[in-house]
């Protein structure tokens, strides 16, 4: 099996699915850009040992090189992507491609000698404009498929700018070890997979973590996406999803589908170490000081400045432990020093690989999931920090949203409320939750089984193949 996917850091689902995979008994080779995050490599940690990563590594090529030779796959570039790339080709002296190509392994230096053959065939002929979209790839990429195909796909692939790079590498891969799957996880790199699979003739799984032509922050690519996804859909031998609002909403639009739904689980439950000290302790609160949580991004969509504005209006001096970073961090943090509140009321614990969080949050008192109506892909209303706190066997307070609703009605382990208020009322919502948990509304049996139902799923291979539109195997180590 391939995998081709745009990062490793901190995607944990991308991670349990593959592990999932290696668990069975497939050969998984993980195919994936330079990850600029230093996550990045402690996610990798956790894939199974017979999982392989593949990568344009970062040692290869200094930084204008490799930023040039980035763009060069696909048009992603460091710094002005127009100006540097066109000066990679045209001033040979500054940006020697002969000098590059000795810097890449020897595979994957015999697909690119081509490219920089053709490049000098055509070189005359091309305009500045086009060099500057990333077009000359095009070329190279025509001369490989059939012209119906490469008609079909040379729209698609431009959704994401490492397309050219997975679609490359696959074949170097197939060369040395036949695929006989490719695993795609989302609406950017569906293309090559199901490019590879007309190609090959081989399975096709997509799984899907939302409505992918919401989530495109370039309008002219999610118009594309919106315009071809039915046909590659169709093209899908097994249709995974995270829940059955998104399910419900697939089966919608393609009424040919049928949507396997897989939550966003771990494969195995999680126990404190011997010794593990509670996050109070750890920050130097007494047992009785109330503590709140907080998993996730820190964008301005997660509205995580209201809450930190209603922290001094919480009668019971309730704390908040923030974990997460970038997007508005600074932001919050000023807010924070701007109350007063940065060195005793709000922490900031930075951000933690998925493996690390239950072990972080592990003694708090509860957790907060605070901004789901007021997000864009409103289908998408299973945040995996709810999986977090159910791991770690924290009640949670959470936002209005179907499928986190579904799942207070099942197992009382938490409860919603309207958090698209102002601070102080905000505060009266923690303040009352926090009360109800003090009198034992959200017990420990309930607790425990929430975790033993949805945190451990084990049979998602079976589950895959079982449900999978046309029979398939995967061959074994």
């Amino acid at each position: 099996m391939i995998a081709p996917t745009r990062n490793l850091d901190c995607d944990r689902r991308v991670v349990h699915m593959i592990n999932a995979f290696c668990e069975a008994g497939s050969k998984v080779s993980v195919v994936v850009p330079t990850q600029q995050e230093g996550n990045a490599k402690d996610s990798a940690l956790l894939l199974h040992n017979s999982a392989m990563v593949f990568e344009v590594p970062e040692h290869i090529f200094p930084e204008a090189e490799r930023g040039d030779l980035a763009g060069f796959l696909g048009g992603r570039s460091f710094g002005n992507f127009a100006q540097r790339s066109f000066a990679f080709f045209l001033n040979g002296d500054k940006y020697p491609a002969a000098k590059i190509i000795h810097k890449i392994p020897h595979r994957f230096r015999l697909v690119c000698d081509p490219i920089f053959e053709l490049w000098s065939k055509h070189a005359l002929k091309i305009k500045k404009a086009a060099l500057a979209k990333g077009e000359y790839w095009h070329l190279y990429f025509k001369q490989q498929l059939p012209l119906p195909l490469y008609r079909k796909y040379a729209e698609v692939f431009n959704l994401d700018a490492f397309n050219y790079f997975y679609f490359i590498k696959t074949l170097i891969i197939n060369m040395a070890n036949p695929i006989d799957c490719i695993y795609c996880n989302d609406l950017w790199s569906l293309p090559v997979g199901a490019l590879i699979k007309e190609l090959l003739s081989i399975p096709l799984i997509y799984d899907t973590h939302e409505i992918g032509t919401t989530v495109f922050e370039n309008k002219n690519h999610s118009i594309v996406a919106a315009n071809n996804e039915k046909w590659m859909y169709r093209l899908c031998d097994s249709f995974v999803t995270v829940n059955e609002s998104i399910s419900n909403y697939y089966k919608k639009l393609c009424p040919f589908l049928k949507p396997i739904v897989i939550g966003n689980t771990f494969r195995a439950p999680w126990h404190p170490e011997p010794n593990l000290l509670t996050l109070k302790k750890r920050l130097g609160l007494p047992p009785e000081t109330p503590l709140a949580v907080y998993v996730g991004s820190l964008h301005s969509v997660s509205n995580l400045d209201r809450f930190i504005k209603a922290i001094p209006h919480c009668e019971p001096n309730l704390h908040l432990a923030i974990v997460g970073d970038g997007g508005e961090v600074q932001e919050y943090r000023r807010i924070s020093q701007d109350l007063g509140l940065s060195d005793g009321r709000v922490f900031f614990l930075g951000k933690k690989t998925f493996g690390e969080i239950s072990a972080t949050i592990y003694g708090a008192d509860f957790g907060i999931i605070p901004n789901i109506q007021n997000r864009e892909n409103l289908t998408v209303p299973t945040p995996s920090k709810m999986y977090d706190y159910i791991r770690t066997g924290l009640p949670f307070i959470s936002d209005h949203g179907g499928e986190v609703q579904k799942i207070i009605d099942q197992f009382k382990i938490g409860k919603t409320v309207d958090f698209q208020q102002k601070p102080r009322e905000i505060a009266d919502l923690l303040d009352a939750f926090y009360t109800e948990l003090c009198t034992g509304a959200f017990t420990v049996e309930e607790r425990q089984q929430a975790r033993d139902v949805l945190v451990c799923n084990t049979n998602l291979v079976d589950i895959i193949y079982s449900q999978a539109r046309s029979s398939f195997t995967l061959s074994r180590i």
